[in-house]
């Protein structure tokens, strides 16, 4: 792969995320209002959609990472990437980059509010169903 080649592919990606990145946040959102009604067998698609949403991703992750070394040196991060490719190529990319990573960080934060409203629920549950002491002790 040429360093060219290597460019577009790199952009190409960074395209791809940014539309699934969006569709992973609605997701989340979605998991969330589920998790709101305690609707089990939507959380449970749900969850099954994240995941494969997040795997497609992780795997353009990785193929960024090689095309970064590729293009930057082994140890090369993004940011060492968008002066090499150019006035053009490389504002795009690091406005691409830059909003990537902001919008990461919103699914990673609603990923977190989606686990803590689950694991509480699932701690309400429990005390329910196993109660302990003498909550359904006479008076």
């Amino acid at each position: 792969m040429t360093p060219r080649e290597a460019a577009e592919q790199l952009l190409r990606d960074l395209r791809a995320d940014l539309t699934q990145v969006h569709e992973l946040r609605d997701l989340l959102e979605q998991q969330y209002q589920c998790a709101l009604r305690h609707d089990a067998g939507a959380l449970q698609t749900l969850g099954e959609r994240i995941v494969a949403c997040v795997e497609v991703m992780e795997g353009r992750r990785e193929r960024r990472v090689a095309l970064a070394q590729r293009l930057a040196g082994p140890q090369a991060r993004m940011e060492a990437v968008f002066p090499r490719l150019g006035q053009g190529w490389g504002r795009t990319g690091q406005s691409w980059w830059l909003r990537l990573e902001a919008l990461v960080r919103d699914c990673k934060a609603a990923n977190q509010r989606n686990c803590a409203l689950l694991a509480e629920q699932h701690t309400l549950m429990q005390g329910l169903l196993q109660p302990q002491g003498d909550l359904y002790a006479p008076a």
